[in-house]
């Protein structure tokens, strides 16, 4: 039975922990993350202090754990997620009052089909520019910070590290574009969640391609993870080039600015014209020619621009979570 007091919530995950995070400034949750001191080493005992669990799907051993204890659990299944091994599969259909979670609609109807009636659909949420951390640097200061002098073209992007972001690719498209006689008039900036293992992954894989790494020299460089609105509200093109991502935050949160952006179709952006399969070619003619032609770079940001709002809501999504919990515990 739902009452006044404030729900404990155990939250695993990215994604999820920055949901628990917007659940606790509404005043009526207190949340514990997969960051805490104890919530790996004690996760299977430490389940049951929790009114109910939020779970993304790959943490299998607290799905597992959740199932056994009969926890009030809420599973996340994001993209590719494994459905055959969700909660109710594994359950056996033993009575727990729980939900699975989509956040994106053709899985909600995959898992609908599978389990009528046990699936949501609650789309991710991404900050917006009156949402997101800014400094009080001017352009001109935000631009030094990172290398970049006057007139030369900043083209930004945003990555946490792992290698399913292909960061050689950026290293290709900084030769390419070196190639063509761009040398000095771009810099491409990337920014990670830990810089010093961005790093190692970048030097791990960035010449994979044949790329000698003088060809690059002042072309690309790493920096720590500033805040991110201060480099997207200066970005003249944003770039990714991953392989693979569950959502595409980063890539929608440059969209929410309105930034001209060269992306590949992963993640929500699966199919979609907005983005672009990677071909070092075809990225580069891309970015040359928002590079060249300013106002078709910016009809390009408006196009993203529209085409993520209204969608991606931080209040709705949270309001959206907010009524299931109290749903699952009221059962």
């Amino acid at each position: 039975m739902v009452t006044d007091k404030r729900i404990r919530l155990f939250v695993g995950g990215e994604n999820d922990i920055e949901l628990g995070q917007h659940l606790v400034r509404t005043g009526r949750y207190t949340v514990t993350d997969s960051r805490a001191r104890d919530a790996i080493q004690k996760l299977l005992g430490g389940l049951k202090l929790y009114d109910v669990a939020l779970i993304p799907n790959w943490m299998r051993s607290a799905v597992v754990e959740a199932v056994r204890l009969k926890v009030p659990t809420i599973e996340v299944l994001r993209r590719g997620a494994d459905i055959e091994g969700s909660l109710y599969a594994l359950s056996g259909g033993r009575p727990i009052a729980s939900k699975l979670v989509c956040v994106e609609k053709g899985q909600f109807d995959l898992v609908s089909a599978r389990f009528p009636g046990k699936a949501v659909f609650i789309e991710n949420a991404v900050l917006g520019p009156k949402e997101i951390a800014r400094s009080n640097r001017t352009v001109d200061q935000i631009k030094k910070s990172v290398g970049v002098g006057p007139g030369v073209k900043l083209l930004f992007s945003l990555c946490r590290p792992h290698e399913s972001k292909r960061l050689e690719r950026l290293v290709s498209l900084a030769a390419e574009l070196c190639e063509r006689g761009w040398r000095g008039r771009f810099k491409i900036v990337v920014a990670g969640h830990r810089p010093e293992r961005t790093l190692e992954v970048f030097l791990k894989h960035a010449f994979s391609e044949d790329v000698e790494e003088r060809k690059v020299v002042g072309a690309i460089e790493l920096v720590d993870r500033q805040p991110a609105g201060d480099l997207l509200s200066v970005a003249d093109i944003y770039v990714q080039t991953s392989g693979y991502e569950s959502f595409g935050k980063s890539m929608l949160e440059a969209f929410k600015f309105g930034v001209p952006s060269v992306v590949t179709p992963v993640g929500v952006l699966a199919g979609s014209p907005l983005a672009l399969e990677w071909n070092v070619l075809d990225y580069a003619d891309r970015i040359v020619e928002y590079m060249e032609d300013h106002r078709l770079a910016m009809e390009h940001g408006r196009r993203v621009q529209a085409w993520s709002a209204g969608r991606f809501d931080t209040a709705t999504m949270v309001k959206a979570y907010d009524t299931l919990i109290r749903s699952v515990l009221r059962r």
